[in-house]
């Protein structure tokens, strides 16, 4: 008598399959942070950016009579820092094919009429992949992945879009 056995694999989440993708969006995003390029962090951002709350984006006329953007994230109190390095420390699934990123932040605060001051923050960015069913209004590159919330770890219940910056 024989018996067979059928070992079943575990699939592998997206989170795992493309962990590459995942952790090259979160590092283009951290240095861009340490660059101040607000344009190009919000970029990486799904849609609305601008939501009710988070002025991060305004727009005025130039002289020309031609709208421009202006950007003022890094303006607003609690974001006055300067990126001194990074670490991802964890990735996650998350619900709807989404991922958890548990990144580890080390961010140096000028401290009025007290110098400097260097806070260790841990925040996780929620990452959603795009695809055409998903949101079919923005103009992604179909399979891009794109930041779904920064989220600052030390208060889980905040899950604020944009609370990674306290905002």
């Amino acid at each position: 008598m024989f018996l067979f056995l059928s070992v079943g694999l575990a699939e592998a989440s997206i989170c795992t399959e493309e962990i590459l993708e995942i952790n090259q969006s979160v590092k283009e995003f951290e240095l861009l942070q340490q660059k101040k390029d607000v344009a190009a962090v919000l970029n990486l951002f799904t849609w609305p950016i601008n939501t009710e709350g988070n002025t991060f984006v305004s727009y005025k006329l130039n002289q020309f009579g031609e709208y421009e953007t202006e950007y003022h994230l890094y303006d607003k109190p609690g974001v006055r820092f300067n990126l001194l390095s990074f670490e991802i420390l964890t990735t996650e699934d998350a619900p709807a094919g989404q991922c958890l990123v548990n990144v580890r932040e080390v961010r140096r605060y000028a401290v009025e009429d007290q110098g400097v001051e260097d806070e260790v923050i841990h925040t996780q960015l929620l990452l959603a992949k795009q695809t055409d069913a998903l949101r079919p209004q923005e103009t992604w590159r179909n399979g891009q992945w794109k930041i779904e919330k920064y989220l600052a770890k030390s208060d889980s219940r905040d899950k604020r879009k944009f609370s990674g910056w306290g905002l």
